[in-house]
């Protein structure tokens, strides 16, 4: 216990300093103006325009899963939603894709040979729906903007090569690959934002890229002030949302970072990913986000931007807009389903249930 509460004070202490340090530094932090490549724009902070034309429609998808390792089999649970808002206000009509609670997809088969594979596998069969009702939606829909909930390109962990990995799990990261493609092509024939909401990020990119930034700035024309001393360890030790949430007031962003996407997502429309962290309320902290950016769709950032401000102004205090939150409600699967495809297993199999699932979820008393 002695050592629990040892490990507390520390890092309050920590917290408490690197807040009191944030809180110096903003001031100068807040006038930078001079950025260059890798950043879009050369101010450091900007205001976020919360005006959006009252035609705009805008979509938002998330993905959800439920897995189970049984005796000798593995089963995924798995489906997508895409909700669209006709309209931003205080009349918006919402429209659902495939629909409002879709069946479940099932992925039903003899155990991988390792834990891992299983848990990559119903990462990738979720990829692959979310993408493929992504599509759907901008279809169907057309939207301005679609949100995606996370990362707005794979992690590059979810295709992470694994030892002796099965057949079967190579050939749906193909297929996830593939899918993704076609939906950065329809994206951009429709002219539409991906924009990924990432609601906890624990990148450091963006703090040791405004660290790599500033230090000319620093030694020409505040080396003797006290703000900013220490500022190369704190930075390099700090995470982006961190940072942003020291530096950023209601309403604003930072600059557009810009990165390139993995060689696998060839395609003969060149883009680049753009990032930047947003704080759309002041109840909770900064939040990423990513868009894929085409050289026409500049105007279109600004509705995005706009659209996230709006809607993550919905009386909770967590900044994550409501379409994403109404995707992410519609897509969870509860125990229900899970419980009725395994009786329906037991059953076609001839086994009974606590056989199916002995030794996982045997838990001595």
């Amino acid at each position: 216990m002695n050592d629990l509460s040892n490990t507390i004070r520390e890092l309050r202490l920590k917290i408490f300093r690197e807040r009191k340090w944030l809180q110096m530094f903003s001031q100068f932090a807040r006038t930078i103006d001079f950025l260059e490549i890798p950043w879009v724009e050369k101010k450091f902070i900007h205001k976020i325009n919360d005006t959006v034309p009252s035609i705009t429609k805008i979509s938002g998808v998330d993905g959800g899963l439920i897995t189970e390792a049984l005796a000798g089999l593995d089963l995924i649970l798995y489906r997508a939603v895409g909700v669209t808002f006709h309209g931003i206000g205080k009349k918006v009509e919402a429209v659902y894709t495939p629909n409002f609670d879709p069946e479940p997809m099932v992925y039903l088969a003899p155990s991988l040979p390792s834990r891992q594979e299983f848990l990559k596998l119903a990462t990738l069969y979720r990829l692959l729906v979310e993408y493929e009702i992504a599509i759907e939606t901008i279809k169907f829909q057309n939207p301005t903007v679609l949100f995606i909930d996370g990362k707005v390109i794979p992690l590059s962990s979810d295709f992470q090569e694994l030892n002796n990995q099965s057949k079967n799990v190579t050939t749906i990261e193909m297929a996830v690959k593939a899918m993704y493609r076609d939906l950065v092509n329809i994206a951009h024939e429709r002219n539409v934002l991906l924009c990924g909401v990432i609601k906890d990020s624990r990148s450091r990119n963006l703090s040791l890229t405004f660290s790599e930034t500033i230090p000319e700035w620093i030694r020409t024309k505040v080396i003797i002030s006290k703000p900013v001393k220490g500022w190369r360890v704190n930075l390099s030790n700090m995470l982006d949302h961190t940072l942003c949430d020291g530096i950023l007031h209601e309403g604003e962003r930072t600059a557009w970072l810009r990165s390139h996407p993995p060689k696998w997502v060839s395609l003969k429309h060149p883009f680049e990913i753009w990032s930047t962290m947003v704080k759309p309320i002041k109840e909770d902290q900064a939040i990423k986000i990513e868009i894929i950016k085409f050289n026409d769709l500049d105007a279109v950032v600004d509705i995005a931007l706009g659209a996230l401000s709006i809607l993550s102004k919905h009386g909770l205090p967590i900044a994550i807009p409501t379409i994403i939150l109404e995707a992410d409600d519609r897509v969870k699967l509860s125990g229900d389903y899970l419980e009725n495809i395994v009786n329906e297993i037991s059953v076609s199999f001839g086994i009974p249930r606590d056989e199916l699932r002995k030794r996982r979820a045997f838990r001595p008393d």
